[in-house]
């Protein structure tokens, strides 16, 4: 991919971090709502910006607990540059970050493309939570182990 960067995001990130979630805003994905979240999202996870051509074109966040388990808290391509490769490429630099570690994240099971996504580097589905974030809607649990996906 030509012109790409990765930048991890920082505290005066908080405006372009609102404005990337609103953008992208969805029944399938929940978004900070106002700059005080945003500004607690980016305190309390890791966000790597995706840069092409010097333009923000989507971001991954992720925090990692205390045994190691990386979560991935959000995935967010521009409609603009959706399937094109992004995305993954998003999270395989997070895989890359942390090789042996177990990985996991939630998604809307009527988020194909990410679904999808996610079954191509490894993750498989291994629970439906009910309404874990208070906005009325499921998400499907999914897990990576390094020990049986190596990719």
């Amino acid at each position: 991919m030509e012109n790409i960067s990765i930048v991890q995001a920082n505290q005066d990130d908080a405006e372009l971090l609102l404005e990337i979630e609103q953008a992208t805003e969805s029944i399938t994905y929940s978004t900070v709502k106002n700059i005080s979240q945003a500004k607690s999202y980016i305190n309390s996870a890791k966000i790597l910006w995706l840069y092409k051509n010097n333009v923000v074109i989507g971001k991954v966040s992720y925090v990692l607990s205390e045994d190691k388990t990386v979560e991935i808290t959000g995935l967010i391509i521009l409609p603009a540059y959706r399937k094109k490769g992004y995305g993954k490429y998003l999270v395989k630099h997070v895989i890359a970050l942390f090789p042996n570690a177990k990985m996991k994240l939630t998604v809307h099971p009527e988020n194909n493309s990410a679904i999808s996504l996610y079954y191509s580097l490894g993750f498989t589905s291994q629970d439906t939570l009910t309404n874990p974030y208070g906005d009325g809607e499921p998400r499907l649990l999914m897990i990576r182990n390094p020990a049986t996906h190596q990719k």
